[in-house]
């Protein structure tokens, strides 16, 4: 009887475990199903056209080895900071990278040289909003810099754990002309960013 009474209970504990670890395992349906391999950036609003700085972006986050990443030029995306779900499914799926990363560029304060950069990092299975940065870039500072510390936010918060970036000189380009982005300038002074995350 005790055998009996004891063998009941083992299966039922075993029942227990195993709709737990059932349970566990479900994933956040706005994230990625599997380690991020693919990148999109899509244009930023309001940022200028002779200087873009998403495509400072793209080039950051390339140079810190993720297998995929398509720059703003090679990306067919609407230049918009908050665009619908669909929109942003539609554009991940026609690129097949799991993320895009959209942005929005202007001015901290009325009447400062100084520039503020949103970016949104969305899901490109669900089209949510995973996770956003806000940077502002001195006056007096190269955008490079700045941005390569903002690649590497949004790289971590995707977990992708990157390698030490290559040098700027030698580092891959996404621009179309595969031209090697400027080097950093001695002298910048490095920005505060804040993470949101929903």
């Amino acid at each position: 009887m005790k055998r009996i009474r004891n063998a009941s209970i083992v299966a039922l504990l075993a029942g227990l475990g195993a709709c737990t670890a059932t349970s566990g395992a479900a994933a956040d349906p706005s994230a990625p199903a599997a380690a991020v391999t693919g990148a999109a950036v899509a244009p930023f609003v309001g940022e200028r056209t002779e200087a873009p700085l998403s495509i400072v972006l793209a080039d950051a986050m390339a140079r810190r080895g993720l297998s995929r990443v398509i720059g703003p030029e090679d990306f067919v995306a609407a230049r918009a900071f908050e665009p619908r779900a669909a929109e942003v499914r539609r554009w991940a799926y026609n690129a097949a990278v799991d993320v895009v990363v959209v942005g929005r560029v202007s001015s901290p304060d009325a009447g400062s040289a100084a520039r503020r950069v949103e970016a949104v990092v969305r899901s490109g299975h669900s089209g949510a909003a995973l996770s956003r940065y806000d940077v502002t870039i001195p006056q007096s500072a190269l955008p490079d810099a700045p941005l390569d510390r903002l690649a590497a936010e949004i790289l971590s918060g995707l977990g992708h754990v990157a390698p030490e970036p290559a040098p700027l000189a030698d580092a891959p380009s996404t621009r179309g002309s595969q031209q090697a982005p400027a080097p950093r300038r001695a002298g910048w002074t490095p920005p505060r960013y804040r993470q949101w995350r929903p």
